[in-house]
């Protein structure tokens, strides 16, 4: 089932919610890390997103940040799918739940990941200088 508001499936949306006064938009992600965690049975993304928040922290307006990195954790792995590598992982994430909980979906024309899991969890979000 498709949600217009993607952090109403964060277990943490709240950290989202202080500086977005929207669902920040994931059509353009660029993803620089992929985790997979046996033990615990998690996918870790690391990406920075366009939509920079309406309500930064002051901290990140004293610096001067233009982009918003984050990490979230599909935890409790049901289904992975993985196609395709490349050293530029810029494209489109969506974030769907789905009955066994969450669906998140990255693609780019070359590179696929499809992971389902119990839930999904925000582990930082971030500010930080990048080229634009």
């Amino acid at each position: 089932m498709k949600t217009d508001d993607w952090t109403q499936l964060l277990t943490d949306a709240i950290y989202v919610q202080l500086i977005y006064s929207h669902p920040p938009d994931l059509s353009k992600v660029s993803i620089y890390e992929v985790v997979l965690d046996r033990e615990a049975s998690k996918l870790g993304l690391r990406f920075d997103i366009e939509d920079y928040p309406d309500r930064p922290p002051e901290k990140w307006i004293a610096s001067q940040f233009n982009c918003a990195h984050f990490t979230i954790h599909v935890v409790g792995i049901s289904m992975l799918r993985i196609s395709g590598w490349s050293h530029e992982m810029v494209g489109s994430l969506e974030i769907e739940k789905v009955d066994s909980g969450v669906r998140v979906v990255f693609s780019n024309g070359q590179v696929s990941i499809e992971c389902e899991g119990a839930f999904l969890s925000l582990a930082k979000i971030a500010g930080f200088n990048c080229q634009r």
